[in-house]
């Protein structure tokens, strides 16, 4: 429960308590009725009784209309029972009746953000510096939701005022610039980073600042200029060391860039956290890149990485992503285990690891990898995730089903992890033919992801198979190929689907397209197309094709005698 809830009743408590025992006159039979109700109302409260309590609060303001404290209780209970419109009205009648009551405004500024009225959270912080004027938490708060309010100059004045009061500061400056660039007033914006320099000519964050406006707004010299200075304070200053080698290149060539870095990334003084944000994001450049030497520069830069900082886990992380995504999978594996040699507290490497295994199909040391992370992350759900994925790639379905089923409680809110394990748990299902509970999975799958190509061709493949629903299953293949297209075993389904369902046109034109986006060499598609052929009277075609299936490594118990009877058999 909420600390802060918590505090805030018992406050109420003492407050109610206080006002009724504040009257001059001997205290009434009502007013000691009043004051049982509202411990009886506070321990249903306790023991999350909600409905019970708020009766009971109602009913103390029936009789007693100024009762502030049980206004203030039914607004927080009907925050608890998420009701904000409820809840933002019930403070409202709080403040009024007791205006003087600071936490009162704090909750209704609370409850007024949670309903989105930003504006009107602003303007009871508002109403708070009025009672205290010299409070500068409440102008900064009131600074905030102005900005959440997307009112950009009043927030400005507020900060502004802040400075008069405390003085100048980073924090306050920068906000002032964030906001004065949105609303495109670049002079400003700049005024205000040149306060900070003027006030602290010699601190090096003022500086970058002031860089990055000028980045920002395309003036490079200026840009390249600041960072001789912040050299000129501090030689060893390994932003604007980075940024003067970019900005060496002229920005044309990301080959150049990467080459200009060589001699930053040899520094063992400069961060290393300052190397990564500079490298990280040419993964991706360099994994798309037909450029063998930009391929090539990266990684070197990568590796130099780990030579430089021998005793950084992250330098070796960073270079097994490299090593990854540039098609180096076993080496890549190898930097990742060296990582967890230096540091094995970090998940996300564990899982990379899993995925390599599982795409080499190396399920025997997935199974023994994923049981011990287990033992260091018991309440990672991917951790069960990739375990279920090692003992279906062993052929225990059932043993898999079991893992799912613990992986899919774990990962609570997590949609996509939730939307993977389902598609792999309907895979089990089908393996062992308990097909209500595939196409649960699958029903459950697409709640997740109505729009998923993958969980569409699924679904349509398995009720293929079975030879059920097939108009159902032409709908979900069809739009899987709307959804994904040219992708040659979504059309090979929907082909033999529309096979199965008679329309061997329409089946053919879909497989037609299968074979010229890579199904030519999937056996399955090769044999599908034979048994179309023969369907339409092509029957040296037909057997041309189931010959080609089974060089292609088909197991299709049935194929060697249609080839030998030149037949298709039903």
């Amino acid at each position: 429960m909420n600390v802060k809830y918590i505090i805030g009743c018992l406050m109420a408590c003492i407050v109610a308590t206080a006002a009724i025992h504040a009257q001059p006159e001997q205290v009434s039979e009502t007013t000691v009725e009043l004051e049982g109700q509202f411990i009886e109302a506070t321990k249903y409260r306790i023991l999350r009784e909600y409905d019970k309590a708020a009766e009971l609060y109602q009913q103390i303001l029936l009789k007693d209309p100024t009762n502030h404290a049980a206004a203030y209780e039914l607004a927080r209970l009907y925050d608890v029972l998420d009701d904000a419109n409820r809840a933002v009205r019930m403070i409202k009648v709080a403040v009024e009746l007791d205006p003087t009551n600071t936490w009162y405004r704090i909750i209704q500024s609370e409850l007024l953000q949670q309903a989105g009225r930003n504006a009107e959270a602003a303007a009871v912080y508002a109403e708070l510096s009025k009672q205290e004027p010299g409070n500068l938490y409440y102008i900064e708060e009131r600074a905030r939701l102005n900005v959440a309010a997307n009112r950009p100059k009043e927030a400005i004045a507020l900060y502004d005022q802040l400075e008069k009061q405390d003085g100048i500061n980073i924090q306050l400056t920068e906000k002032k610039y964030r906001l004065y660039l949105d609303m495109g007033q670049t002079r400003k914006a700049a005024r205000e980073i040149e306060s900070l320099i003027k006030a602290y000519p010699d601190e090096p964050d003022y500086y970058h600042l002031l860089a990055e406006f000028y980045k920002q707004t395309g003036d490079d010299k200026k840009a390249q200029s600041t960072y001789k200075r912040i050299l000129e304070i501090d030689p060893d200053d390994s932003r604007a060391q980075l940024a003067l080698a970019k900005q060496s290149t002229g920005g044309d060539s990301e080959l150049a860039y990467l080459v200009a870095l060589r001699p930053v990334f040899a520094k063992t003084d400069v961060s290393i956290d300052d190397k990564i944000k500079q490298l990280i994001g040419y993964i991706d450049i360099a994994a798309s890149s037909t450029n063998p030497e930009l391929r090539s520069e990266a990684l070197a830069l990568a590796e130099l990485l780990t030579k430089t900082h021998p005793t950084e886990a992250k330098a070796f992380s960073m270079y097994g992503d490299f090593l990854y995504r540039l098609g180096q999978p076993e080496e890549a594996f190898a930097a990742y285990q060296r990582t967890l040699e230096l540091d094995n507290s970090v998940f996300a490497v564990y899982d990379q690891m899993m995925l390599l295994l599982a795409e080499a199909g190396q399920y025997d040391k997935l199974a023994d990898f994923s049981e011990s992370t287990m033992d260091y992350f018991p309440n990672q759900a991917r951790v069960y995730y990739w375990n279920g994925i090692a003992l279906a790639g062993q052929d225990d379905a059932q043993g898999a089903l079991n893992v799912y089923r613990e992986a899919l409680m774990m990962a609570g809110r997590n949609a996509p992890l939730k939307y993977d394990i389902l598609i792999r748990q309907a895979a089990a299902h089908h393996q062992l033919k308990q097909y209500d509970q595939a196409d649960q999975s699958l029903e459950s799958a697409l709640e997740l992801n109505a729009n998923s190509p993958e969980a569409l061709h699924n679904y349509a493949y398995y009720l293929s198979e079975r030879n059920t629903r097939l108009t159902d299953a032409a709908k979900m293949a069809a739009q899987a190929n709307e959804l994904a297209t040219g992708v040659a075993p979504f059309e090979s389904n929907y082909g033999r689907i529309l096979y199965q369902l008679g329309d061997y046109d329409k089946a053919k034109k879909w497989l037609d397209r299968a074979l010229q986006s890579g199904g030519n060499r999937n056996p399955r598609t090769l044999e599908h197309y034979g048994d179309l052929l023969y369907q339409l009277d092509d029957r040296d075609q037909a057997v041309q094709y189931w010959e080609r299936a089974k060089q292609a490594g088909s197991d299709s118990p049935t194929l060697e005698q249609k080839i030998a009877q030149r037949k298709l058999l039903k």
